[in-house]
């Protein structure tokens, strides 16, 4: 094989640090133990049910707990 033309001017992509789908509730890993926020039941339920297989992007240990009252669920981060 020749000798091919190096280029210097190139820039190198940024690493893609996800393959597949972007994850949907990444803006948890951002939430400090003691913060909640208000939601519906099934978006809550649905993010206790994602921290409960352990993603990747959240910190080890991270759980979070749910409690409705009338029509408003509050999502915890207690550990």
């Amino acid at each position: 094989m020749k000798k091919p033309d190096f280029d210097d001017s190139v820039e190198y992509p940024a690493p893609v640090h996800f393959k597949g789908p972007k994850p949907k509730y990444l803006w948890l890993a951002e939430m400090e133990i003691g913060q909640s926020f208000v939601t519906d039941l099934k978006t809550a339920r649905q993010i206790h049910a994602s921290c409960y297989r352990k993603p990747k992007y959240l910190p080890v240990g991270f759980k979070v707990r749910i409690q409705t009252r009338g029509n408003k669920t509050r999502v915890w981060r207690i550990a």
